[in-house]
């Protein structure tokens, strides 16, 4: 005894272990992962997601996945054994008992998936109000200079309540449904032993089944209804992960339409023709239609008109930031999809109209993009800004 109680101890201790070693591993493994395919999607793309589901995606949707594998390698081969070698033992000391018994099983795995069909759509929506969430802070925060110089602290509040009530009610609604659905496996459950005890105490009044047999199955019914009770957690988390899982691979089935396999090279340009080009963002109508003209180096080019006129889209396609709908753009008579983004942007420098800064020193900001700059020239950049 004492020494399988050491072995039950260090195999614990070991489990543990495991499970926190695979599902931290995946964890970093997988956020890497999606932050790098991320990285290589267009501007358009990484758009139509939203960078508040993406944040939401990397973070929340990663986590209740690694929170699965964890409960996975802790949770599921134990409770396996314990329920089919309950179910055996209790076959061996009456088969219409063992029959009864696996019937209930069936009845419990029938209950269980109707819980993750039930559940599984409102955790999609949990998270989608998580994504609208982040992607209201994210424009709050970013903007508080407007929202403090125009004083709309409270139109801002009422809308973030207004969401979080959202997810309030809507998680309300998910743990109604996981409320019930443990008593309803324990109730079933407790059905068994009733049926075991009224089926054991008459064969024990005929002499057909000795008195320790009633014992035996009950213990053997307590071990398959813990057993039934961890599954059922363990589905809960599976219910809870599917939809996380499928918005991860939401992402990471992406495929860039930015094609950076291009090795041609830039010299120097020399001109930079449009021709024949429209454009449209995915969720409006054409913002440029049927653009020609064509720009040399010696020229200076100002762009003038009213606001969402399609200025900034135009910049935006010089740098291939946006690939056209129609036509097509020429660098030196070369179409400028025959070059990689990279290659681009050694020779076009886009500065945005909006001001941004990322963490880190002023020389880190200047030197964005160019590690090898060096303190000479960012004292010279900073000067003739």
């Amino acid at each position: 005894m004492l020494v399988a109680a050491i072995a039950i101890g260090i195999s614990g201790f070991f489990t543990s272990f495991l499970s926190a070693l695979i599902s931290q591993k995946f964890e970093l493994t997988m956020r890497k992962d999606v932050y790098s395919h991320i990285s290589t999607l267009s501007l358009g793309q990484i758009e139509k997601f939203g960078s508040g589901s993406l944040i939401t995606r990397m973070t929340s949707d990663i986590g209740i996945c690694a929170n699965l594998l964890s409960v996975v390698v802790t949770l599921f081969i134990e409770p396996i054994l314990l329920m089919f070698g309950g179910i055996y033992l209790m076959w061996s000391l009456s088969r219409m008992v063992g029959f009864v018994f696996a019937g209930f099983v069936v009845v419990q795995l029938g209950i269980m998936l109707l819980f993750v069909n039930k559940t599984a759509p409102k955790f999609v929506k949990v998270q989608i109000v998580a994504d609208k969430i982040n992607r209201l802070l994210q424009t709050t925060l970013q903007n508080i200079r407007l929202v403090k110089g125009f004083a709309t602290e409270e139109r801002e509040t009422r809308s973030f309540n207004s969401l979080t009530d959202e997810q309030y009610n809507t998680a309300y609604g998910v743990q109604k449904v996981v409320a019930i659905f443990n008593p309803l496996l324990l109730f079933v459950m407790n059905l068994l032993v009733a049926f075991i005890l009224f089926y054991s105490g008459a064969s024990v009044v005929k002499n057909s089944m000795p008195v320790g047999n009633i014992l035996a199955a009950i213990t053997y019914s307590e071990q398959i209804l813990l057993s039934i009770v961890v599954s059922g957690q363990l589905f809960k988390s599976v219910t809870e992960a599917k939809p996380c899982a499928a918005r991860l691979f939401e992402v990471l089935d992406e495929v860039s339409d930015v094609d950076s396999d291009k090795d041609n090279k830039i010299d120097s340009i020399k001109s930079i023709e449009f021709k024949n080009v429209s454009f449209s963002y995915p969720d409006s109508g054409e913002v440029i239609k049927n653009l020609n003209f064509n720009i040399s180096n010696s020229q200076f080019v100002s762009v003038i008109g009213k606001v969402g006129c399609g200025k900034s889209t135009f910049a935006n396609l010089f740098s291939r930031l946006y690939d056209v709908t129609e036509g097509e753009i020429l660098i030196d008579g070369v179409n400028i999809n025959e070059f990689s983004p990279e290659e681009i942007r050694k020779h076009i420098a886009h500065v945005d109209k909006q001001t941004m800064v990322f963490d880190g020193s002023f020389s880190d900001n200047i030197r964005f993009g160019r590690d090898y700059v060096s303190e000479e020239d960012i004292l010279k950049a900073s000067k003739a800004a």
